[in-house]
């Protein structure tokens, strides 16, 4: 039987913070931090429930984030991909092939300098943001709001000053990004283990650009800010986009199972 392969971005594609009406799919302790719409959600655990349906994240998110969310949680996701695809995991277990490959990458990147002007442009503004690393594969400044990030962006681009990382503006997240690292090395070194599958590509932002290149079928939502020539974009934003979404990955899925 064919299967169907669905890799999506997370935040901004098919979860969104900011619903407290909706479903909630993630907590931090007791507080909620992203939603579904309830039919969004219903329906996507069908599919995660569903024979030869694959759901692999592929998310900026550490894997200590990701596994907040509820039918990550769960087990539902073998595969996940973390860190911009830095990091991939198989039940819960990293890969170290992948590893090996991905820290002879970075270890060629002055991660260790970047860091150290990071922590000081925080701490010399330490009301306005801080500074987080993945694995030390990237850094994130976090700020307190997006019109701050926007104020910064361009010192802290200045201050970098190497033409060899990429700077992701993303509401109040600015991501400090070596230019090697991105999401579709860890989607083509994945995809070995899925020939004679369908896939489905979902993202919104431009870390997902080049990722969503590998799927049969490529979903934008209407809000995103890439292009794909040959992608579908939903009819509605935000998390009604997400319901969209997951609305056509359950269609897709559906003929998948009738052209058997």
């Amino acid at each position: 039987m064919k299967r169907l392969v669905f890799i999506s971005d997370l935040d901004g594609t098919i979860l969104y913070s900011g619903y407290p009406s909706e479903t909630c799919v993630e907590y931090r302790g007791t507080e909620e931090i992203t939603y579904m719409t309830s039919k969004a959600y219903s329906l996507f655990n069908k599919l995660l429930e569903g024979n030869n349906f694959y759901f692999i994240p592929c998310t900026l998110r550490s894997i200590e984030q990701t596994s907040r969310i509820s039918f990550i949680k769960e087990g539902k996701a073998e595969w996940i991909i973390c860190d911009n695809g830095f990091s991939i995991y198989r039940n819960g277990v990293l890969d170290m092939d992948w590893d090996c490959l991905m820290r002879k990458e970075v270890n060629a990147y002055p991660n260790e300098e970047v860091y150290q002007k990071l922590v000081f442009f925080a701490s010399a503004h330490h009301s306005n943001c801080r500074v987080k690393d993945n694995r030390f594969a990237f850094f994130t400044l976090i700020f307190k709001e997006s019109e701050v990030a926007f104020q910064y962006f361009p010192e802290v681009v200045n201050m970098i000053g190497n033409s060899t990382y990429k700077f992701d503006l993303q509401g109040r997240k600015l991501y400090i990004v070596p230019n090697f690292l991105d999401k579709s090395l860890a989607v083509s070194y994945l995809m070995r283990n899925f020939s004679n599958s369908r896939v489905v590509t979902a993202g919104d932002s431009s870390v997902d650009a080049r990722f969503i290149q590998y799927g049969d079928v490529v979903l934008l939502p209407k809000h995103a800010k890439i292009m794909n020539a040959s992608a579908v974009r939903t009819e509605n934003e935000k998390i009604k986009a997400g319901e969209d979404i997951i609305k056509m990955v359950f269609r897709e899925y559906q003929r998948t199972l009738s052209s058997e």
